[in-house]
């Protein structure tokens, strides 16, 4: 199983009411395995709990839900996913934190070795910001600076509900582009989008 790793994004600024910036953060050990990122989804409405686990951490959402889903992160690269199919590399967990030490998202980023995508790619789950903090920009910061924390030149993907163009619209605010669409387990139809980013001049 992949080495998980959890860091946490720490926001350098007295609140996150003014508009939230990259030069402004830095990185910090996540303590909690999980546990808080559990009890935001324990407490939010179904609806966006399904679009951001896709029911991975089993119902109700408790703590140990969905520490056992992080068990399982590599049967979303198996045969099922014959586009996407691969072995996963690497697991690293986010958490969007203020300066007071509040967390106010969480995100994962995975490198997956998949023949189908052309070798090593970034994949993002579990993206997810608190209510209090949707249109402030919190999430594309987020996004941002996960992207950052894969290699440079890797292409980095995400899927989004076919009946979330919301979502869609989002991430190609942040240079995606929809790459194609496919059905998964349960029958969603989901869109897969692609983050082509340049490789460094040798």
């Amino acid at each position: 199983m992949a080495m998980v790793t959890k860091v946490l994004l720490k926001q350098s600024m007295t609140t996150l009411a003014s508009e939230p910036t990259a030069e402004t953060v830095q990185l910090e050990d996540d303590s909690d395995e999980h546990a808080e990122f559990a009890s935001w989804l324990a407490a939010e409405e179904t609806s966006i709990v399904d679009a951001v686990d896709g029911q991975t951490y089993g119902r109700p959402i408790t703590v140990e839900g969905v520490r056992h889903g992080y068990t399982k992160y590599d049967l979303r690269f198996d045969s099922r996913f014959a586009w996407r199919e691969g072995t996963l590399e690497s697991v690293t967990s986010f958490y969007l934190a203020s300066a007071s030490g509040n967390n106010v998202g969480h995100i994962d980023c995975l490198v997956v070795d998949s023949p189908p995508m052309g070798g090593p790619v970034g994949w993002l789950f579990m993206v997810y910001v608190l209510p209090e903090q949707r249109g402030t920009g919190v999430g594309k910061l987020l996004v941002e600076l996960a992207c950052d924390k894969f290699p440079v030149g890797m292409n980095i993907y995400c899927t989004v509900a076919r009946s979330n163009p919301r979502a869609r619209k989002f991430y190609e605010s942040l240079g995606f582009r929809f790459m194609s669409e496919q059905t998964v387990p349960g029958a969603s139809i989901v869109d897969v989008m692609e983050l082509v980013r340049e490789k460094r001049a040798s």
